[in-house]
């Protein structure tokens, strides 16, 4: 009896690599759904491509903002006349 038990476990076990069988076709499903993923990254990378032209924009968009920034320079040379000018109403008053 104690050999007829062992041929029996053995039976189990040998149904049980069949079920592991079956997931790894199960997994072989689930690496051909990550290649679909991978045509779904390649879109997203197309989409960084798109956004990359909005980032060109952008800087574009800077470029006008670096024009203003000249301006606020040649207020500021403005505004050391104006402290030059202070300068000349203190040496006045000195005198």
């Amino acid at each position: 009896m104690t050999g007829w038990n062992c041929v029996q476990t053995s039976k189990k076990t040998r149904k049980q690599t069949q079920g592991d069988r079956h997931k790894e076709t199960d997994t072989r499903k689930q690496t051909q759904g990550n290649r679909h993923k991978e045509t779904d990254t390649r879109k997203q990378t197309q989409g960084d491509r798109h956004k990359e032209t909005d980032t060109r924009r952008q800087t574009q968009g800077n470029r006008h903002k670096e024009t203003d920034t000249r301006k606020q320079t040649q207020g500021d040379r403005h505004k050391e006349t104006d402290t030059r000018r202070q300068t000349q109403l203190v040496l006045v008053a000195s005198q």
